[in-house]
């Protein structure tokens, strides 16, 4: 797990546990997958430009080949994508704004997680 958001990340791994096989789950799986990505985004940056970039590709490549909830889909593989841009992003407002879909989706927790995750990078 990163340092940055290990948290936030073992919340996540706790409610996929306890989730039954399905979109949901994949869901799960899917923003453990992108805090991990967001979590190496802050200084010190441990990859290069080109690493990064190839390791935010392979991220939108795993998300196309899960079964995520529909609200989600699209919002997460744009999220991975802006992710993948050092220079234009910002992991406040990438997180941030996946919050409240989160919440609809996948619950509270899970929301809380990536508030969280969204406050802690807006601080850095």
């Amino acid at each position: 797990m990163s340092e940055r958001f290990a948290a936030e990340e073992k919340q996540l791994c706790e409610q996929y546990a306890a989730t039954a096989r399905g979109p949901k789950r994949n869901g799960l799986f899917a923003l453990w997958l992108l805090l991990r990505v967001a979590g190496d985004m802050g200084p010190p940056y441990p990859f290069t430009d080109r690493a990064h970039r190839r390791r935010s590709d392979a991220l939108v490549m795993r998300l196309t080949s899960l079964t995520l909830p529909s609200p989600l889909r699209s919002p997460l593989r744009e999220a991975a994508r802006n992710l993948g841009d050092r220079s234009t992003s910002n992991v406040a407002l990438i997180l941030g704004g996946l919050a409240p879909l989160v919440r609809d989706t996948l619950g509270s927790q899970a929301a809380v997680a990536i508030d969280t995750a969204a406050g802690l990078a807006a601080k850095h």
